[in-house]
């Protein structure tokens, strides 16, 4: 489904997670993205008064894996996909 989210879009969450949109084709109640960004009071990255450390350092499968394992305690954020057969970061609409 097409919506109003774009390719590298950055979602905040409610947790200051900034997530990044992958693509523009997304299921219907929920964004296909990766977490990016957390708040960490060490960071480098800035948002206003807010720090944050980099979660994805590199773009590579093992990085993209520990952002998966990041979010198993969020599980929120974790969509089984039955159309791409996978399980992949995805934040919620609502």
């Amino acid at each position: 489904m097409r919506c109003g989210f774009r390719d590298r879009d950055f979602i905040q969450t409610v947790e200051d997670f900034l997530f990044c949109v992958i693509g523009s084709a997304h299921p219907a109640d929920r964004i296909i993205s990766y977490v990016k960004y957390i708040p960490a009071g060490e960071g480098i990255w800035r948002r206003g008064e807010k720090r944050f450390k980099r979660v994805m350092r590199y773009y590579t499968m093992l990085d993209f894996i520990g952002t998966l394992n990041f979010l198993e305690k969020y599980p929120e954020y974790l969509y089984d996909s039955d159309v791409m057969g996978i399980r992949i970061s995805a934040v919620p609409l609502k």
